[in-house]
């Protein structure tokens, strides 16, 4: 899942930018609907390769830079390879099932789990996959800004969070939402 916390996330390089979407008179969209196309130029679809059936979509990340995806360390559990072969990133994606013409695909040359995630709790759920080529920015791809290690990020119930990706629409819903979507927490 992508947290983004717009006012209080400080950077130096161009990053978090939605070229698209104008943060204050923009669409908001809450409640699990529909995101505008390339409103959350970072996100991305890390697809898996299933013999029979081809690349399938198991989790989804965030661009850091034009080489790195950051992504959770549960995705691997269970049987999931940690192997790079069988994955790839498919950037600027929004309904999962069609790409678009400014969608890229890209292999993955290496993929990084924390070495002290602890699936029983969650702690550390942190992986990075590196990428053989760099990404191009466009309108539709764009790193996601990061806060800096030493800034301590005061998140309360008034801290407006968003949530994007793609997935089922309700708990334990068979129905899998393939466009982007978002939710709005505060």
């Amino acid at each position: 899942m992508l947290f983004t916390l717009p006012q209080i996330i400080l950077c130096t390089l161009s990053c978090g930018e939605r070229v698209l979407v104008d943060m204050i008179s923009g669409p908001r969209i809450v409640g699990g609907h529909d995101a505008q196309l390339g409103a959350w130029p970072w996100q991305v679809s890390l697809q898996v390769y299933q013999y029979g059936v081809g690349f399938k979509h198991l989790c989804g990340g965030s661009l850091v830079n034009e080489y790195s995806v950051l992504t959770a360390a549960h995705c691997f559990e269970g049987n999931r390879s940690v192997d790079p072969y069988y994955w790839r990133v498919v950037i600027g994606l929004h309904d999962i099932s069609r790409p678009e013409r400014h969608t890229v695909k890209h292999s993955v040359r290496e993929i990084i789990v924390h070495s002290e995630f602890r699936i029983e709790t969650f702690e550390n759920d942190i992986a990075l996959f590196k990428l053989y080529k760099s990404v191009s920015y466009n309108d539709y791809i764009q790193p996601i800004c990061l806060p800096f290690i030493h800034i301590h990020l005061n998140i309360n119930n008034q801290t407006k969070c968003f949530i994007s990706g793609w997935g089922s629409i309700s708990e334990k819903g068979k129905y899998l939402l393939p466009f982007l979507f978002v939710f709005l927490l505060n």
